[in-house]
């Protein structure tokens, strides 16, 4: 039997906590990640995605950063909603004995169980895919230890709360971790986080977007205005407040610029603060907040632009990080987390230490009297992220999940000895 035809006889099921909405038949997302699991539908046998879900009305208007969702071949199933790890928790003691139930018969009726990570919902998948035998396979996207709001706001004694809250968390996940026959982890502090655990562990990005995606251009910063780019959750571990004063610098040294931040707050407030500092600095009519623009019109706005920048100081591996090399953008980036494993200083990407706004300054300004570099970057960028499209990583992808399905080591050939991958 080929490959292929072995891929097509697994049944997956993903668990997404990223909320859908549903609108007669059709659901809408903000989150790109559900894109996955449809390329997926064409490769596996079945797919099922189970999410938070609201069923609105028929003649809803579908939130104007939502996208509807191409579903391929995949099936949804419905979870009652929550958004935040404490909406999770309340909701838990209420439906605890039915969403077991639910977990573990849908991982019974499925070949692998994917989980993304950090989950509020994870110890409950985890638990559940154990009682029906089945191979669990954890997407680790972010640090918790970094970037959640509450670490880094916090004071006093709200932040030693915090603090023994996430160390929770994290122990939490690493016992997940060691109950997975495959990690996917996005930045090598994360592959750090696990690696006693005797766990295969391979390094990711969302592999969100194909080839046929991006968009070329030879370079940028044309126009008599330089156009810089911020796209993220509005959040402090975004290092948002750098990325103002970095802008202040360059106004200050008379370059000719103008910042877009696109994203939501994830706390009332946050977003008005970031206006309000950047009103106190002078930037009133140097930067510009909107909210998520939709997935399928996202692409327009880094080809608008001409930098982008990544000002984080804690941070995954971020996907605007290959949705702006698929659409020819230069990118300065803070060394913060995936974002220094993944990038090539001076081959994609100008890297500076976070939150050093005179650094990020000086690296933007480099860019825009260096076309030699920016055309250097541009090129470097496209081939990262030609390398992290779907149809890069597919077939590994593929081979990964079979392997675990059947219990072989990872990346074992097919007639190696059959070893189980499972701790």
């Amino acid at each position: 039997m080929s490959e292929a035809n072995e891929s097509q006889k697994i049944d997956l099921l993903l668990i997404s906590e990223s909320p859908l909405d549903k609108i007669g038949a059709d659901y809408f997302a903000v989150d790109p990640w559900i894109r996955i699991p449809g390329f997926w539908s064409q490769t596996f046998a079945n797919v099922t995605v189970l999410a938070p879900v609201v069923v609105r009305p028929n003649d809803w208007i579908p939130a104007a950063s939502s996208w509807k969702v191409n579903l391929g071949h995949m099936r949804v199933e419905h979870h009652e909603y929550y958004f935040r790890w404490a909406q999770y928790f309340r909701l838990l003691p209420r439906w605890y004995w039915k969403w077991k139930k639910k977990l573990t018969r849908l991982a019974s009726e499925h070949d692998v169980v994917v989980l993304r990570a950090p989950a509020p919902i994870g110890a409950l998948v985890a638990r559940c895919t154990e009682l029906a035998g089945k191979p669990l396979v954890m997407f680790s996207l972010l640090d918790i230890e970094t970037q959640p709001t509450p670490l880094v706001q916090a004071r006093g004694l709200k932040r030693l709360v915090s603090r023994v809250v996430v160390n929770y968390l994290v122990r939490q996940e690493r016992w997940i971790a060691g109950r997975c026959a495959l990690i996917y982890a996005y930045s090598k502090d994360l592959m750090r986080r696990y690696e006693d655990l005797g766990v295969e562990t391979r390094p990711m990005q969302d592999p969100h977007l194909r080839a046929t995606d991006l968009r070329v251009r030879e370079d940028t910063c044309a126009g008599p205005v330089v156009r810089i780019l911020r796209i993220c959750w509005l959040m402090p571990s975004k290092g948002l407040e750098s990325l103002l004063d970095a802008m202040a610098v360059l106004v200050g040294r008379g370059v000719p610029v103008r910042l877009e931040i696109v994203g939501q707050e994830r706390d009332v407030g946050y977003r008005q603060a970031l206006v309000d500092y950047s009103a106190r600095l002078g930037l009133s009519d140097v930067v510009t907040f909107s909210d998520w623009v939709p997935f399928d019109r996202v692409l327009d706005v880094y080809w608008r632009n001409d930098i982008q920048i990544i000002s984080s100081v804690g941070e995954g591996t971020p996907r605007c990080i290959v949705e702006g090399f698929a659409s020819g953008l230069p990118l300065v980036s803070t060394d913060s987390g995936g974002c220094a494993d993944a990038l090539t200083p001076g081959g994609n990407a100008l890297l500076v230490p976070m939150r050093d706004a005179d650094a990020m300054a000086d690296a933007v300004e480099r860019l825009i009297h260096d076309s030699e570099l920016r055309k250097r970057l541009i090129r470097g960028g496209y081939e990262y992220a030609r390398a992290a499209t779907f149809d890069a990583v597919e077939a590994e992808m593929a081979e990964n999940f079979r392997a675990v399905v059947r219990g072989r080591p990872i990346g074992q050939t097919r007639d190696a000895p059959v070893q189980s991958a499972l701790n």
